[in-house]
Formats: C-alpha cells, sequence, structure tokens
C-alpha cells in the first residue's frame, strides 16, 4: 500500500484541480451579456483598470474591474459585458476559457497517464534491482574462486 500511496494522492490532487477548473468554466458559461460604457480608464505597469456603467432588468449598476494588460480602451466605449443573472453585480470583462480547457485537458491526461508512468518507474526500479543484485552475484563469485 505504501508503493500505491504517492500515485493515489497525485490522482487525488488532479481530481480536486480538475473540479475546480471544470466549476469556473460552468460558473463563467451561465453569464449573461450585456453592453457596458466606460467611464473611466487607469492605466497600471500591471494592467488597465476600467469603471462600466451597466443595466440589467432596469436598474443601473456600476463596476470597476481589471480589463488585462496591453489592451486598447478609451473612456466612452461600449464594451460587452458577462454578468451574473442571480447577482448582477458580479461580473467579467473577459469570458477567456481558453487557458481552463488546456488546463482541463492536462490535468485529464495527466490522471490516466499516471499510474502508467507509476508502473514505469516501478518497472525500472525492479531492473535497476536485477542489475544490482547480478553485479552483487558476479562480485562474490570472483571472491569466492580467488579465495580456492
Amino acid at each position: 500500500m505504501k508503493e500505491k500511496f504517492p500515485y493515489i494522492a497525485a490522482q487525488v490532487i488532479f481530481i480536486l484541480f480538475l473540479i475546480v477548473s471544470l466549476s469556473s468554466i460552468f460558473f463563467f458559461v451561465t453569464y449573461e451579456k450585456t453592453a457596458a460604457a466606460v467611464t473611466d480608464v487607469e492605466r497600471y505597469s500591471r494592467g488597465t483598470v476600467v469603471h462600466l456603467q451597466y443595466t440589467v432588468n432596469d436598474k443601473e449598476y456600476e463596476r470597476t474591474s481589471n480589463y488585462g494588460r496591453g489592451k486598447s480602451i478609451k473612456t466612452g466605449e461600449k464594451i460587452t459585458l458577462w454578468y451574473n443573472p442571480k447577482k448582477p453585480d458580479k461580473t467579467v470583462c473577459v469570458r477567456d476559457f481558453a487557458g481552463y480547457y488546456g488546463l482541463a485537458a492536462i490535468m485529464g491526461a495527466g490522471l490516466y497517464l499516471l499510474p502508467f508512468i507509476g508502473l514505469l518507474i516501478k518497472l525500472s526500479n525492479k531492473i535497476q534491482e536485477k542489475r544490482e543484485n547480478k553485479q552483487e552475484r558476479q562480485f562474490q563469485d570472483r571472491n569466492t574462486f580467488r579465495h580456492k
């Protein structure tokens, strides 16, 4: 059981990361789209912060959000904003799933490849052990032959 523990623990960690990634994707998929007016733009070395104004169900909201680094945006522009229909004050400006899909694919592949990697490591250890045993026997045979 001790030999299997690291592999089982790694699989559990992979599963947890996969669940977190997929839940993030699910929440963003349920967000609805609306138009938002950019009321102010603040540029920093780490990215751009935009002040937004948008309307959901005839109620106006104001929100400050990170817009990303290196993206060009001006005051007065209209941008697409995604909001949570249950809590319209929860929004995202950029809904990019590429990173999540890649992460989910890597973790999924890791989940299935991990047992094979474990078997390869175990096989490699057995081969190394056989080599060491063979070398030890050869050494003992030489020493036994010399003493006769």
